[in-house]
């Protein structure tokens, strides 16, 4: 009987690099189609808890903030990318540009 449960619980076990991918190509939707930013950041960040491994989801995030000109998220986000990213990599210097820009953007906010 164990060997059938144990079955039925794989079959029944979400495979995290599919809805990892899932949540990506949503996101990735609305993103680029549809500039629905909170859409696209609720997805980027369910495929990037999946798959902590795409990374590139946590620079997204952030660039989605900067959209919204949440300015203080976006810089958490990037800030979170820099971290696990490889330097001189063209994603990190696109996240250490925005970054620069978003900190601007708060310090211009201050009173």
């Amino acid at each position: 009987m164990k060997p059938w449960l144990d079955k039925t619980l794989e079959m029944l076990e979400p495979d995290h690099a599919f809805l990892s991918r899932v949540h990506q190509q949503y996101g990735l939707g609305y993103y680029r189609s549809l500039a629905a930013w909170d859409q696209a950041i609720a997805h980027y960040k369910e495929a990037y808890r999946y798959n902590p491994n795409f990374i590139s989801a946590l620079s997204t995030v952030a660039y989605c903030y900067q959209m919204k000109k949440e300015y203080k998220q976006a810089a958490e986000w990037y800030e979170k990318y820099l971290k696990v990213a490889r330097p001189g990599s063209s994603g990190y210097e696109f996240a250490t540009e925005n970054l620069q820009y978003v900190k601007g953007e708060l310090f211009m906010e201050e009173p």
